[in-house]
């Protein structure tokens, strides 16, 4: 078995499961349809190959002629809590692994946009995102805003007065 595929499975098997339990569901509140806290994840693994071809240059930076092909795996969770009435804290971890062609170098980033960061072997942990959201209202009539990723579903009325203060990757 490769090195680093025993982690990358148990994370693949882990986010599978998260995300095919109805966590939506649990996380709401029984009032007015707001979200007290939520969980969405996302999982990406990518296979590229290109066949060998002719080059009569070749430099560091430049695409491998030879034919290869490469694998990048990424999980990222978004986990968020609504701690009090218009704050919201989010977190975004994400778990990398695998390399683009040629390390993604010669190509200007094409074979892979997933793979645009420095590959390695074995998994590493990145923290994405780390956020609280203040949101104050000004009064106005109440909208029903819909649950996504990094924003709690619920009411609000407009308009509104939003002051995210983060840690962005």
């Amino acid at each position: 078995m490769r090195d680093g595929m025993l982690p990358q499975r148990a994370v693949f098997a882990a986010v599978m499961l998260l995300s095919f339990s109805n966590l939506a569901a649990l996380a709401a509140d029984s009032g007015d349809g707001s979200e007290s806290w939520a969980v969405h994840g996302q999982v990406t693994h990518l296979w590229q190959y290109h066949p060998g071809f002719r080059s009569p240059y070749r430099g560091a930076n430049s695409l491998d002629p030879g034919s290869r092909g490469n694998e990048t795996f990424d999980a990222t969770l978004y986990v968020g809590a609504r701690l009090w009435t218009g704050l919201e804290i989010w977190i975004d971890p994400e778990i990398d692994q695998g390399f683009g062609l040629s390390n993604t170098f010669g190509v200007a980033g094409f074979p892979s946009g997933e793979a645009y960061k420095f590959g390695k072997s074995k998994p590493y942990f990145r923290l994405q995102r780390l956020f609280f959201r203040q949101t104050i209202a000004l009064g106005g009539e109440a909208e029903h805003v819909a649950p996504d990723v990094n924003q709690l579903g619920g009411m609000r009325t407009g308009p509104i007065s939003s002051s995210p203060q983060a840690k962005f990757r």
